[in-house]
């Protein structure tokens, strides 16, 4: 890819990640790191993007084979997807059966870096932790 379709690429990227960010906030989805907005973005569109401005065999440059190209990235695309739901989904759905994935709902108020802070910190929060359990008491756990 030469540096002109490298900087259109970078654009159109950041564009469609500004895109998504507006709808992921709008939708309330709850990706508070926007990994599915960088990934789907860049990923996705970096993917495509090489088919259009690799010089001599991409869409742009008109070869006779551009299609076949592009056809073999979209075909990529759809594998790595595919492979990244069912590795997901391999390791993520037995967590959330044993109810591993969630945090205790005291620790949930207080910040997971609240309390890493105060335990590196040496400072003891246990009576904190016990008001907050009384007023927000854990469910009881299910599962595994």
């Amino acid at each position: 890819m030469k540096p002109w379709g490298a900087l259109v690429t970078g654009f159109l990227a950041s564009f469609l990640y500004v895109i998504l960010s507006l709808i992921a906030r709008k939708s309330k989805f709850d990706d508070p790191m926007e990994n599915f907005q960088v990934y789907t973005s860049a990923g996705f569109w970096g993917m495509i993007a090489s088919a259009f401005f690799i010089p001599n065999t991409g869409v742009l440059w008109g070869a006779s084979n551009s299609g076949n190209f592009l056809g073999v990235q979209f075909l990529s695309l759809v594998i790595i997807t595919v492979w990244c739901i069912l590795i997901a989904w391999i390791y993520f759905f037995p967590l959330k059966r044993c109810k591993l994935l969630r945090l205790k709902t005291s620790e949930e108020v207080l910040g997971h870096d609240t309390l890493a802070s105060a335990k590196h910190k040496g400072i003891d929060i246990t009576l904190l932790l016990q008001a907050v359990n009384k007023m927000y008491p854990n469910n009881k756990r299910k599962g595994c």
